[in-house]
């Protein structure tokens, strides 16, 4: 199984450009020239995506809101902004990996007409917990009706009876499609137990 993410125990990183809920278990440090984004923010984004994409509201209807969302804003409304967002879920203690990856396919597929599925990784481990991974590639429509096209990465991290959605995505191509950033952010979560310090 793949290994991605550290775990508890590891060096914290500047506080300027860390995410930590104590009380969620949860940590994510982002690139200096990100910006946390406040929810309410981050919310009015998403409905403001979903009211220029066909099918998109009614998958937003579906998703837990994140409780965490940074992105990198730049001028060029013909790409999309690199992003990185986390939620989480309470679920069945029966619900694993296998069972709720193919959902998470089927929803892209089903709300994008040029989804392209480029990995999928149904067994790993990230942050020390259990987890499923796909990466994929699809078209997103701006306000203004223009496309552009994205890569994005969702990870189902399970830490039962909560699941976390973790979703890093940037540009397909061009200036604004930074991996290595995306790897740096994936690589700064961590995941404890709730209520537990981090560091």
């Amino acid at each position: 199984m793949a290994h991605v993410g550290r775990t508890p125990g590891d060096t914290l990183p500047s506080m300027s450009d860390l995410f930590a809920s104590s009380e969620l278990g949860f940590q994510l440090r982002k690139p200096p020239h990100w910006t946390f984004v406040p929810m309410r923010f981050a919310e009015h984004m998403r409905q403001k995506t979903a009211r220029s994409n066909e099918g998109f509201a009614e998958m937003l209807a579906k998703a837990a809101g994140p409780f965490v969302y940074a992105h990198h804003h730049h001028a060029d409304e013909l790409a999309a902004y690199p992003t990185a967002q986390a939620a989480y879920r309470f679920v069945a203690s029966e619900v694993s990996p296998e069972s709720m990856l193919p959902l998470l396919v089927d929803g892209f597929s089903r709300r994008f007409s040029d989804f392209e599925l480029l990995e999928r990784t149904d067994s790993m481990i990230f942050a020390g917990h259990l987890a499923a991974h796909v990466k994929s590639f699809f078209t997103v429509k701006n306000s203004d009706g223009l496309p552009f096209a994205c890569v994005s990465r969702t990870y189902l991290v399970f830490r039962l009876p909560m699941v976390f959605s973790i979703g890093l995505s940037c540009a397909a191509f061009g200036e604004h499609h930074v991996p290595d950033e995306l790897d740096q952010i994936a690589e700064s979560i961590r995941i404890g137990s709730p209520g537990m310090p981090l560091g």
